[in-house]
């Protein structure tokens, strides 16, 4: 079971890694991260195809969880819903999770709440009829953070889950 999720993993992270634009953040490949593709305002691309550009445009990509919890909200329902349609509309193939923590929290912590953030919106979105075949999850824990502060205001959008259109 471990060798399956690794072989997963290294498969997600090649693929992941073929599609990574010139502009990428210089810290996470010193760090020894992937590098991590941002735009001209700062802010992470979360995907490469054309058709993930306009799931991005025409709709919220990203939920956000209460601290410490795993739980979706009323209004992260509403926001996967709306991304649900988009992936059937559209007849998407490849999906990947993103589960996201906040920098409290040690490293193991966060990379396990991160992981449960990603799998429950997995698991919704197939309750909803997504087939789980052509979704992925990965967790970052607290490793790739959208704001780099140490607010309370900064680690609630940190907190998050990213569904990323391949």
């Amino acid at each position: 079971m471990k060798i399956k999720k690794l072989f997963s993993l290294v498969l997600l992270i090649t693929i992941i890694s073929g599609c990574f634009y010139d502009n990428v953040d210089p810290l996470s490949e010193e760090q020894g991260n992937l590098p991590v593709p941002k735009t001209e305002s700062g802010f992470y691309e979360n995907s490469a195809s054309e058709v993930g550009q306009k799931f991005i445009e025409s709709m919220s990509d990203t939920i956000f969880f209460k601290y410490n919890s795993e739980d979706l909200t009323d209004e992260a329902k509403l926001i996967i819903d709306s991304q649900i349609k988009f992936i059937k509309k559209n007849n998407i193939r490849k999906i990947i999770i993103e589960g996201h923590a906040d920098e409290r929290g040690t490293r193991e912590y966060n990379l396990a709440l991160g992981e449960k953030r990603a799998n429950v919106v997995k698991k919704y979105l197939v309750s909803k009829g997504v087939n789980s075949l052509f979704i992925q999850v990965i967790s970052y824990g607290k490793e790739r953070p959208l704001v780099e502060a140490h607010t309370e205001s900064a680690w609630s959008k940190n907190r998050r889950g990213v569904t990323i259109i391949m």
